[in-house]
């Protein structure tokens, strides 16, 4: 490799470099909480925290009875799908040309 192209590639990778620490530098400054200045922002968090708590313990509250599946009615219940029979998928060589006749295609 010659000089010109050793000092072009530091040149990117120390700039490259400096750019990557610039951008890291300020997504981490602008992710710092400051509660003196965000005092509204962190009593909404609190207030939307206690509701979130509050609609837990309504949820947990919640029982289900589930003595509708063991009834009769329910259990005499059949299926009426239709059975899917398992095929080949894909070909054996997936590179061949599709009008191949060798043996390679599973259509």
């Amino acid at each position: 490799m010659s000089n010109t192209l050793k000092n072009i590639a530091i040149i990117l990778g120390v700039s490259t470099l400096a750019f990557g620490g610039y951008y890291f530098y300020t997504q981490y400054s602008s992710t710092q909480f400051d509660v003196a200045a965000n005092e509204q922002d962190m009593q909404k968090m609190l207030n939307d925290t206690q509701v979130f708590i509050e609609r837990g313990r309504v949820l947990n509250q919640i029982t289900i009875n589930l003595d509708f599946f063991g009834n009769s009615r329910f259990l005499s219940l059949r299926s009426f799908s239709t059975k899917i029979e398992e095929r080949p998928v894909g070909r054996l060589d997936p590179f061949a040309d599709v009008e191949s006749v060798d043996g390679g295609s599973n259509f």
